[in-house]
């Protein structure tokens, strides 16, 4: 859900000519900011890589809270748990088999059937608090 300031921030960007020039500027006073904090300079980053609309959605989402993202090796095994079960629980392949379409003779089959199964418990219960809301 949009805010009245992005609303109005939105309005007034499509209207001016400017809007690029504006946006730089903005860019611009986010470095600024970062010579406090070089931390700061990570708002810089996610800027350029979700440009400056979604930029002020994360802000209008997040309001000053302070976020820790994942680890690349967790955002990893997150992404094979999602293809290991997409194998296992959809295609219905052995662990033969789902080994063999993710390439990776090495997969930890007790590790990763332990974490489908947590998923899977997890999405059961998802989907009954999903459909008990829909009978309220």
């Amino acid at each position: 859900m949009q805010s009245d300031f992005q609303a109005k921030l939105e309005s007034t960007l499509k209207t001016d000519p400017a809007k690029d020039l504006i946006q730089d500027i903005f860019r611009l006073h986010l470095f600024k900011n970062a010579e406090k904090s070089e931390s700061l300079l990570t708002l810089v980053e996610v800027y350029d890589l979700v440009g400056f609309d979604r930029f002020v959605d994360l802000i209008n989402v997040f309001d000053g809270l302070t976020i820790t993202f994942p680890s690349k090796e967790d955002l990893k095994e997150t992404v094979q748990l999602a293809i290991a079960y997409y194998y296992r629980n959809i295609q219905g392949k052995t662990w033969a088999e789902t080994k063999e379409a993710m390439r990776m003779d090495d997969l930890p089959t007790i590790k990763y059937g332990i974490r489908i199964t947590q998923l899977q418990t997890f999405l059961e219960y998802f989907a009954q608090r999903m459909k008990d809301r829909t009978h309220e």
